[in-house]
């Protein structure tokens, strides 16, 4: 299985390869407007097997970054914890059997 830091470098690649490959196809497609066609348009015609090919490959490098996420996420009951349950514990909501001041030591 690859390393952890791998898994979530997979997370940090995603927009720069959507991007750059979509923004590719938009200055190559005839026609192509981004102010009147939705990038998902791209994977009609010809070359839509590039935009296609670019879902899957992102789609699979988030899939990879949320593998990495786990692991890395502390082993700790704090890792449960939401800001949510964390704020209401300070008096901004009601206070709850499973909300507790996630940010301090009890």
């Amino acid at each position: 299985m690859p390393s952890t830091r791998i898994l979530l470098a997979a997370g940090v690649a995603i927009a720069p390869i959507f991007l750059a490959i979509a923004l590719a196809q938009m200055a190559l497609r005839p026609g192509f407007d981004i102010t009147r066609h939705a990038v998902s348009s791209l994977t009609n015609g010809d070359l839509g097997w590039v935009q296609t090919l670019n879902f899957v490959v992102t789609g699979a490098l988030a899939i990879l970054f949320a593998v990495g996420v786990v692991p890395s996420s502390p082993s700790s009951p704090h890792a449960s914890c939401s800001p949510a349950a964390s704020s209401e514990t300070r008096g901004h909501g009601p206070s709850t059997p499973w909300s507790r001041d996630c940010w301090q030591p009890y």
